[in-house]
């Protein structure tokens, strides 16, 4: 069964304006309304509108949507007010038509649209908002951990590329190089969080205390000077 598109609700306003006939629904009637009259009746319905009709503000916008990233990071990063994020997300871009991720990067894969946002896209699903968000203007200082931990992680799985290689290939032996990469951070990170150790062993302590029924001294239930020797 091929998905509905995301654009499913203002193409059925396309097709009531080539039908000259009224959409349903307050926010469909008020393209509707711009699209056949140039009446703009709602200026929060309208803003949504401009957006999309801009093949930029349209790319940049729907590759934040397709990656989940919340709208109030969306309202930082662009500036653009909370109800016409909600609008813009029901009337040209509802991304809740897409029942899996797999959905979304067959969309993003086989969209045939402007080259510029049809790579946005692939980035947002694949690589995902935190990378849209420094790109386009976001200034959240990133963790020194945070940076080592995903570059080690990166590095590991590139190496696990060896796997379906022969011993011999050129992919192998540069997956020796991404492991040794993904070594050194994982020793640079050792380093500079060895709390994390720690802090896992003290989970493990907790975790073990929760199930041990050994009774201590003081809260034995027979006196010491009771039990026979």
């Amino acid at each position: 069964m091929r998905p509905v598109s995301p654009r499913h609700r203002f193409n059925a306003v396309l097709a009531a304006a080539q039908a000259r006939t009224p959409p349903s629904g307050e926010w469909e009637q008020t393209v509707y309304a711009v699209m056949i009259q140039g009446v703009p009746t709602n200026p929060t319905v309208v803003y949504a509108y401009d957006l999309y009709i801009d093949t930029l503000h349209r790319a940049i916008l729907e590759a934040f949507i397709i990656a989940n990233a919340p709208r109030t990071t969306i309202m930082q990063v662009l500036g653009i007010p909370f109800e016409v994020l909600e609008i813009y997300e029901y009337l040209f871009f509802d991304v809740t038509v897409f029942r899996n991720r797999l959905e979304k990067i067959s969309y993003a894969a086989n969209f045939t649209g402007d080259p510029f946002a049809a790579e946005l896209l692939r980035t947002g699903v694949m690589i995902g908002p935190d990378y849209l968000v420094w790109t386009y203007g976001g200034r959240e200082p990133v963790d020194t951990r945070t940076i080592v931990r995903y570059t080690m992680t990166d590095a590991f799985f590139r190496g696990m590329a060896h796997k379906v290689n022969g011993l011999t290939s050129g992919v192998t032996k540069e997956a020796q190089k991404w492991w040794a990469t993904a070594i050194k951070n994982a020793e640079i990170l050792e380093k500079m969080d060895p709390q994390a150790t720690k802090q896992a062993y003290e989970e493990l302590r907790i975790a073990l205390e929760g199930v041990d029924e050994t009774t201590s001294v003081e809260q034995s239930p027979v006196p010491l000077t009771e039990i026979c020797h």
